[in-house]
């Protein structure tokens, strides 16, 4: 099954370069491929084996099949010679040494962030105080112009970065079939 990258119909750059109208465009356009980010992957849970469909349904439950799907999802593929010269000349010169000659597919990175849309939106549907914006300042915050949910008392839930660090840890084999539900749990203690 081919997986589409969410892919902007305008150009991209780091999030902390954006203007504010910047940030507004992509976050209205990020904002309107939810729906689409949603059924793409129930149709990919559904096609590759994951179980019906209609098991994504946006409860709290529902995260423990859908990561139990996407575990063995996770592979990791060499970098290409043009890859590591990239990195290479973006690093600053104590991090070249430690350069990572694998990274994860882009098939499990492009799945792992429609399920972090999936993560947010169990939190939208069962908490009415819970919402996409966008954060807006400080601009050193790591968030800063990036889509994420706010209702969470003083706290921001990047859900990307949530997946990220989640992916990785499949990636190294140090996650368990109920590890996005528990984080689910533990930002539920977060909510007013």
């Amino acid at each position: 099954m081919d997986c589409y990258l969410m892919d902007p119909p305008f150009g991209v750059k780091p999030f902390v370069q954006m203007s504010k109208k910047e940030a507004d465009i992509h976050f209205a356009w990020y904002i309107s491929e939810i729906p689409k980010r949603l059924q793409l992957l129930k149709d990919a849970f559904e096609f590759t084996g994951g179980g019906k469909k209609e098991v994504l349904n946006l409860t709290p439950e529902s995260l423990k099949p859908l990561w139990e799907w996407f575990i063995p999802q996770v592979t990791i593929v060499q970098q290409s010679q043009e890859e590591l010269e990239a990195e290479l000349r973006n690093a600053p010169e104590w991090l070249r040494e430690a350069q990572k000659t694998e990274k994860i597919s882009k098939e499990a990175l492009t799945i792992a962030m429609d399920i972090a849309v999936y993560f947010a939106e169990v939190f939208i549907t069962h908490n009415e105080s819970v919402s996409w914006d966008i954060v807006r300042k400080p601009k050193s915050d790591a968030d800063f112009n990036q889509p994420v949910l706010f209702g969470f008392g003083e706290d921001v839930l990047n859900p990307r970065r949530v997946l990220h660090t989640l992916t990785l840890r499949a990636a190294r084999g140090e996650t368990t079939a109920d590890a996005l539900y528990d984080m689910y749990k533990v930002w539920e203690n977060y909510l007013p």
